[in-house]
């Protein structure tokens, strides 16, 4: 059982039932105080978290302690007992979805962005590697910071936001097990002169994105060719320039949407 101070702050979640998925149970954010500690505890759902902001060390009973830094994701099974026993800065973000396969009763629910057997193998996916620290892609990062944002509201969601909620949860499941083929490669971060063109071309793109931008133009900035920008942007994103552009505007466009 978990100690309610153990947090620092009393954690906000989204309501499964407000978000009609039957595969999500919860979704919480924590805001957590230097030190905060919980004690030894397990869920009966699969974890899915992400480290925003700050540094939390996690113990666990049968295998390695992990140090989760910003930008970093752990999938923690059902049933594991884990606590967290340290954490570097005061202020710390987490965002964490707790996950169940859907039962065969859900597969009629067409409440679902997402098809429950199609949950069920990504689900199994995931948790394939438990425990195991994995980066964070910017695309996948940016998913769980604005489903931090929402939590945050907790009960307080409009229906366009809690329709909003439904499509990152969605997305974050489809796109998570994704990045870890991606990562299986000899990534472009070994390189710390192309990794640091290719966060300039991101930003590029997130700063033009309302124009027609040209793989050429692109590869004018960064200086590399169209094959090696092209893989760089696809090795950190999982996308052509062009479908992250698209993705980049989308995003946006939701975000002022949510804010009007």
């Amino acid at each position: 059982m978990i100690h309610k101070q153990a947090y620092g702050n009393d954690p906000s979640h989204i309501p499964v039932q407000r978000l009609a998925l039957g595969w999500l149970k919860r979704v919480h954010r924590f805001a957590s105080h230097r030190g905060a500690r919980t004690y030894w505890h397990s869920h009966k759902e699969d974890q899915l978290l992400c480290n925003l902001f700050g540094e939390f060390a996690y113990e666990f009973n049968d295998r390695p302690q992990v140090l989760l830094s910003a930008g970093q994701c752990i999938v923690i099974p059902a049933n594991t007992p884990h606590r967290l026993i340290k954490m570097q800065d005061a202020g710390g973000k987490r965002v964490e979805l707790m996950l169940s396969k859907p039962r065969e009763s859900d597969r009629a629910n067409s409440l679902d962005v997402v098809p429950a057997h199609v949950v069920g193998s990504l689900i199994k996916s995931m948790t394939a590697n438990p425990c195991r620290v994995v980066p964070c892609r910017r695309e996948l990062f940016t998913l769980f910071t604005e489903m931090y944002e929402l939590a945050d509201r907790g009960n307080s969601l409009t229906d366009e936001e809690v329709a909003l909620a439904r499509v990152i949860a969605s997305m974050i499941l489809l796109k998570f097990p994704n990045q870890d083929r991606i990562q299986g490669r000899k990534s472009v971060h070994e390189h710390p002169v192309k990794a640091d063109v290719a966060d300039k071309i991101l930003a590029f793109i997130e700063e033009h994105y309302k124009e027609r931008l040209s793989v050429s133009r692109l590869c004018a900035y960064g200086g590399y060719s169209r094959s090696a920008t092209i893989g760089m942007i696809r090795e950190i994103t999982g996308k052509t320039p062009g479908e992250y552009g698209s993705s980049y505007a989308i995003l946006v466009q939701r975000f002022e949407q949510r804010c009007k």
